[in-house]
């Protein structure tokens, strides 16, 4: 592996899968399926929003594993790959199956075996649970997944036991699990139906990662597993400390409905929950933000994260000029090397 001289983790980065791309992972029988059938590209417009897919591949023009090498790998001691494809918004069960499965063996051969210092979040079903385990146990065997990934627009928020296997799989097998913005399960991005603008859709996207939060918090699930680690991606993050603070003050006065809640559940918030830096919604001010990050309550949530592709006004060298030099290192590399196991050794 190599390191560069100032140890950093690129928590978020993507790349961007066609189902041409896929064809060489299927069965002849799903080829000509595909191939002879007018079913949409899970990506596409039609099935899932915001186009993902599309809106990688042309903003960027090329993402090649040679472009990604000199744009953040350069600096980075590993990167970890998202690879959204939106198989939640495909309805045929076998079908979603051997797409996640693809998307995964496509990920190994062409990302992972590439270069050493790529680590990968694999494709699941989660509108199927009892595949998705099946996934979760095939793609365990190779230690490159770290995590799995989970879009944050559902029909259900992700403490729901409908989803229980899929956590217990990913927490039997050391694997985090990772919400990303996004999705195309059918669901309303909004808890009042749908936006009317992209726009008011990505202001509004951080009450969708709040409503998983709540859910898995407040289901019981982390009593069950303790290990269990949730990873929010592309979520920002300024809008943590009041959720924490209401679901405090509420838990004080209803706090029988969930008796296996033991403590506040902030503590919960901070002990099972990472997040990563981008987007970075917080004002310019220094002092604002330093008040942001004592707000949390904890130096051990943050990992630093480019959103490759995506660019942004603001973003990570704001956020690592305001807190102290460890705290810094924990959101350059420390958090992400110990939630994922990687090894990398400070100073190179």
């Amino acid at each position: 592996m190599t390191n560069t001289s100032t140890p950093l983790i690129d928590s978020d980065v993507h790349c961007a899968v066609t189902r041409d791309d896929l064809m060489p992972y299927v069965s002849e029988y799903w080829r000509e399926t595909l191939e002879t059938t007018n079913q949409r590209e899970p990506g596409s417009p039609a099935m899932t929003y915001p186009d993902w897919n599309t809106a990688l591949r042309t903003r960027k023009g090329d993402l090649s594993l040679d472009r990604l090498r000199t744009d953040v790998l350069d600096d980075a001691s590993y990167a970890i790959l998202y690879c959204y494809y939106g198989v939640e918004a495909v309805t045929h069960p076998y079908r979603a199956e051997v797409t996640a499965t693809a998307v995964n063996r496509w990920l190994q051969e062409h990302w992972l075996d590439q270069d050493s210092r790529l680590r990968a979040s694999a494709v699941v079903t989660p509108q199927y649970p009892e595949m998705a385990v099946r996934e979760i146990e095939r793609v365990a065997e190779d230690p490159r997944f770290v995590q799995i990934l989970l879009p944050a627009r559902a029909p259900a928020g992700y403490g729901h036991q409908q989803y229980w296997p899929i956590l217990r799989a990913a927490e039997r097998h050391g694997l985090r699990v990772a919400i990303t913005a996004g999705g195309g399960s059918g669901a309303p991005p909004t808890p009042v139906g749908w936006a009317g603008s992209f726009y008011e859709e990505y202001n509004l996207a951080p009450t969708l990662f709040q409503s998983h939060i709540l859910s898995l918090v407040m289901s019981g699930i982390f009593a069950e597993c303790p290990d269990l680690r949730v990873v929010l991606a592309e979520s920002g993050w300024t809008w943590l400390p009041p959720l924490m603070w209401r679901m405090d003050q509420e838990w004080k006065a209803v706090h029988r409905e969930v008796p296996w809640v033991k403590d506040a559940p902030s503590s919960y918030v901070r002990s099972f929950f990472k997040l990563t830096t981008q987007p970075f919604d917080s004002p310019e001010s220094p002092a604002h933000l330093r008040a942001l990050l004592d707000h949390i309550g904890s130096d051990d949530m943050l990992m630093y994260s480019s959103d490759y592709p995506h660019k942004y006004l603001h973003g990570n060298d704001e956020l690592l000029s305001v807190p102290a030099l460890e705290s810094r290192e924990k959101i350059r590399w420390r958090t992400a090397a110990a939630l994922y196991g990687l090894d990398v050794r400070d100073g190179g």
